[in-house]
């Protein structure tokens, strides 16, 4: 199960530095929240900047047919990279709430900035419940022990 809010607000020092323009510009913030079940899985804040998001779905609520990234390189902005930062810290409210935290347990954040040939286009911050979740990166050829994870 998927929830999804759309919303434009001012850019704080953080997605303003990673995304390249002045703090209190608008992005566009798609929040999304995932569930296995009933169970809270996962947060999802998909930050891009205002001009190029302004008029498109990326302003609408509801799935996006090409995907972002797609919509992203329709628009002239095809993804060339990303950089991936990957982090824990103690959630916010909001966190706390959503995966019914016990006080004390950290959240992960994967902070993923994506580029076009010339500039950032996309700041994707990934919430997982620190207590419940593994990272594994793979390069090359999986090793027949990781298969079946």
């Amino acid at each position: 199960m998927v929830r999804l809010v759309v919303e434009t607000a001012p850019a704080g020092p953080q997605v303003a530095e990673k995304l390249e323009i002045e703090p209190d510009d608008q992005v566009v913030i798609r929040r999304s929240q995932y569930f296995i079940g009933e169970v809270p899985w996962q947060l999802i804040n998909s930050y891009y900047p205002s001009d190029l998001a302004k008029g498109t779905a990326l302003e609408q609520a509801g799935e996006i047919e090409v995907g972002s990234i797609g919509l992203l390189a329709k628009l002239g902005y095809p993804q060339e990279g990303f950089v991936d930062e990957i982090g824990t810290r103690m959630p916010n409210a909001r966190e706390f709430d959503f995966f019914r935290l016990a006080s004390g347990t950290p959240v992960m954040v994967v902070n993923r900035t994506s580029y076009s040939a010339d500039r950032p286009i996309r700041l994707t911050r990934y919430i997982y419940r620190g207590d419940r979740v593994r990272l594994l990166h793979v390069e090359g050829a999986i090793p027949d022990s990781y298969k079946n994870l």
